[in-house]
């Protein structure tokens, strides 16, 4: 097993870019962590199984029971969101749950292809948008634009999410919309 700490924590497809780019653990505020933290990680980064783990070699030869689900919770961020006008020109704490079933085969096509859906890409997205998208109106117009961009990677095969704005109401944790979509 080599010492080499990875580079980059994966490569990150990007609709916006067109292209898949790396994402490195500084940009994402990560602490380094050693080769093999990460199933598959290094592997992914090196393109060669002689950097995987055996826990990761046993986990990518196993038999699917089911798609993998890639799940982002309780992403909590201030944006410019509401169709009131006391809404407008001010922002509010949005909460983002999202889910992201990924195509048949998903992990032999990790192990092969070095290919993920990266859950870091779909934050990056939603962060970005809160902070330089402007007002949006709707919940729903949240939920399609997250939808949009998660199923723009080919490995996302159906997407489930939740935007909620948790201080409408003292008495409900939060209102919004629940969205899902398919990749057709």
């Amino acid at each position: 097993m080599s010492n080499k700490r990875p580079k980059l924590f994966g490569d990150c497809f990007n609709p916006l870019l067109g292209v898949s780019r790396p994402i490195s653990r500084s940009t994402l505020d990560l602490p380094p962590v050693p080769a093999t933290s990460i199933a598959g990680t290094t592997k992914r980064n090196h393109g060669n199984s002689r950097y995987m783990s055996e826990d990761t070699k046993t986990a990518a030869s196993t038999d699917e029971d089911g798609p993998d689900i890639i799940v982002i919770e309780n992403l909590l961020l201030p944006a410019e969101i509401g169709v009131l006008d006391s809404e407008k020109g001010r922002r509010q704490s949005v909460r983002f749950d999202v889910e992201i079933e990924t195509v048949p085969g998903y992990r032999r096509i990790v192990s092969e292809s070095g290919t993920y859906v990266s859950y870091a890409d779909t934050v990056l997205f939603i962060q970005q948008k809160a902070k330089d998208g402007g007002h949006v109106e709707l919940v729903e117009e949240w939920a399609e634009a997250i939808a949009a961009f998660v199923l723009s990677n080919p490995l996302a095969a159906r997407v489930v999410v939740k935007v909620t704005k948790p201080d409408i109401f003292e008495d409900a944790d939060g209102v919004g919309i629940r969205i899902a979509r398919r990749r057709t």
